[in-house]
């Protein structure tokens, strides 16, 4: 049975002449033909981590439902996220050899200092410490390290690049069912987002020697967890370990409590596959997920049931170092899936418990440290004070941040910021308000949605102490408003050849009609799609329904020779958002593929419409092939048949012409 198989490259090269080394790591993910026939549905109640944002953009010739299912992806991905500054990623096609389904690059960062200089850190790594970093009164590891804080703003966390080649062997369905010659989309994103998050490896081998090898002198903290699974230091030990099928290692978690994974390490190794990938010897999402026999068929929606704040703290070390006497604070934060606001009326709103939470103190980060090494920031240093100044519209209380102990409101946007619409300083335990009346101060375009489709709100209680310096502890709750349909976006490509197909495609169906599959995406929230068409000539639009938009497509029936303009009208309870207008150029007919065949009365030709037919260019000519003589002239057919019957015994071609261009020709014997 074939298998996936992944191989990772990596590339090194220097962004600074001083601390910083930029690292881009490189893996390409091959695919396998196997089916696996699995639907891992999603559950009604899911926990919500953090407000925590990911930022996808793309290039101009991904399709619109690629895009959609990217995007619901990410919104699985932003309901687990521990706090961090916005995550950047870019996605792009391309066509690439062999069987590679995609390719992710990691961005990250060597430094010289301490602590930081132990391990390779991702960039992704690097903004979920500074955000936390920055809401302490001392600040640590990172803020005193980096050099320029617009590699902040510019820097892509990944860059994840999709075969252009093997698009047409993928479904965007949001939903999914499963489906043996399709890879669903939405799986593949979320698999290629833990990739890029540092859920993976590159240990290679010297088989001979029977040798575990290191990738570089520097390990991502995913890899150096993983190398002390096997047997640490003692490369022998480790390679024996990582070929006895699986090896057990703990994600998180306390002896009796621990979420524990098994590395695949199959006997003999696999370069680009041994511990990379995971065994589904336990139920847990990253198991599941990064399952090392993944195939088409395999549906995953579901990445609840695991303690995500912990994985990513202990096994990628997204926390912060704080010495145990300096003036810190807390971030304690909740939220779950059922903790929604309505789109008009009164509300009650509370937190579930009060009091300070220390739960971010910790020096626990996996990885061996000399914690008095650890240098506290230059409040005097102009690089530190532009972190805090960018971290600031990231704030878990608001932009500004308070004064005082208080509460706010607020609601996120596509960027990641928070638009506050709602704060006070003197307040009770529950705050009750008019939902409708809290004005957002930016457009409904702007803000961001969450896998519903509703906008996600926040409520934040910020309580100050100021014993042996000021700490400030952040209780921080999540929410879901109902709201109107997001403004879709469609998109439709030119029929392409059946190795680079992207939906949507044309389909053809009759002489006079051709349908076209239009990507649709921004569903999310979406009850209910009506389409507004308009053909070339017609006074007024006609409107249908589109039943199917949550596969990312619509079905839209054109006439081949009129241009044709496509508006949708997206619909819920609370109202209705219409989309963009695009406008489809002719199709025509496809002239290409014509095909002849004879008997002696006749030829007879295939591939040529009536309308093509009625036009009068189509034309063709019959010469014999020893003398060149021509026995017959026809500037115009009125039929798929020329008649033969006339002609003496001999060889013939026939030549087949659309207007002066030769669209065909076919030798036969009379």
């Amino acid at each position: 049975m074939k298998r996936i198989v992944f191989f990772l490259m990596v590339w090194a090269f220097v962004t600074s002449a001083h601390a910083q080394t930029e690292n881009i790591l490189t893996q390409e993910n091959f695919v396998t033909e196997t089916f696996k026939g699995v639907n891992i549905e999603m559950p009604g109640y899911r926990e919500i981590n953090s407000g925590s944002k990911i930022i996808v953009s793309y290039g101009e010739d991904c399709p619109a439902e690629m895009r959609g299912a990217f995007e619901y992806a990410v919104k699985l991905w932003e309901e687990v996220l521990p706090m961090t500054l916005p995550i950047k990623i870019k996605v792009g096609i391309e066509s690439v050899r062999g069987g590679v389904l995609s390719k992710v690059s990691i961005s990250s960062f060597n430094f010289n200092q301490e602590p930081s200089q132990l391990y390779l850190a991702p960039l992704s790594m690097i903004k979920s410490a500074l955000l936390q970093e920055s809401h302490a009164r001392r600040h640590y590891r990172f803020i005193n390290e980096i050099q320029d804080v617009s590699f902040l703003e510019e820097k892509i966390d990944m860059t994840i690049t999709y075969n252009k080649n093997l698009l047409n062997q993928i479904s965007y369905s949001l939903d999914g069912e499963p489906n043996e010659s399709k890879y669903d989309f939405v799986t593949v994103a979320l698999r290629d987002i833990a990739i890029g998050l540092g859920f993976t490896t590159n240990f290679t081998a010297n088989v001979q020697g029977k040798t575990l090898v290191t990738p570089r002198e520097k390990l991502t903290p995913f890899e150096s967890h993983v190398l002390q699974a096997v047997g640490g230091a003692n490369l022998q030990e480790a390679y024996n370990n990582a070929t006895k099928g699986s090896v057990p290692m703990t994600l998180y978690g306390n002896p009796g409590h621990e979420c524990v994974i098994s590395l695949y390490a199959p006997n003999p190794w696999v370069n680009g596959k041994s511990l990379r990938f995971l065994t589904s010897e336990n139920d847990n999402p990253l198991s599941r997920l990064l399952d090392y026999d993944f195939g088409k068929g395999y549906i995953m929606r579901d990445l609840s049931g695991m303690d995500w704040k912990s994985a990513f703290e202990e096994s990628l070390d997204w926390i912060k170092y704080v010495q145990s006497d300096s003036p810190s604070g807390s971030v304690s934060q909740n939220g779950d899936t059922n903790s929604k606001l309505p789109f008009k009326g009164d509300v009650a709103l509370s937190f579930t418990s009060n009091g300070k939470s220390r739960n971010m103190e910790t020096q626990d980060s996996g990885l061996v440290l000399d914690v008095s090494k650890i240098a506290t920031a230059d409040e005097t240093s102009s690089v530190a004070d532009e972190i805090k100044e960018y971290c600031k519209k990231y704030n878990s209380y608001s932009p500004n941040g308070p004064t005082e102990s208080g509460l706010s409101l607020s609601v996120l946007k596509k960027d990641g910021s928070w638009d506050v619409v709602h704060s006070e300083y003197y307040y009770g335990q529950t705050v009750n308000l008019k939902i409708e009346d809290l004005t957002l101060h930016y457009p409904q375009s702007e803000y961001a949605r969450g896998t519903t489709g509703g906008l996600r709100y926040r409520l934040s209680k910020c309580e100050v102490e100021h014993r042996g310096g000021t700490r400030y502890y952040y209780t921080v709750k999540y929410f879901t408003r109902d709201y109107t349909p997001q403004t879709a976006l469609i998109k439709y490509s030119s029929v392409l050849n059946t190795q680079s197909t992207v939906q949507p495609i044309a389909t053809l169906n009759d002489d006079y009609f051709v349908d076209m599959n239009v990507g649709i995406s921004n569903i999310e929230g979406t009850t209910r799609v009506i389409v507004e068409q308009w053909d070339e000539g017609e006074a007024l639009p006609f409107q249908y329904e589109a039943t199917d938009f949550r596969k990312g497509y619509f079905v839209a029936n054109l006439d081949r020779e009129l241009s044709t303009r496509l508006t949708v009208i997206c619909y819920n309870d609370n109202g209705f958002q219409r989309s963009n207008t695009i406008t489809i150029p002719p199709v025509g007919y496809s002239l290409t593929n014509v095909t002849f065949m004879h008997d002696n009365q006749a030829v007879h030709i295939d591939g040529i419409s009536s309308r093509s037919l009625e036009s009068g260019n189509i034309s063709c000519t019959v010469q014999e092939i020893a003398t060149s003589k021509t026995y017959m002239n026809k500037s115009k057919l009125n039929d798929n048949t020329v008649d033969i019957g006339s002609l003496p015994k001999g060889m013939y071609v026939l030549v087949l012409y659309n207007g002066n261009e030769c669209i065909g020709n076919y030798k036969f014997a009379r």
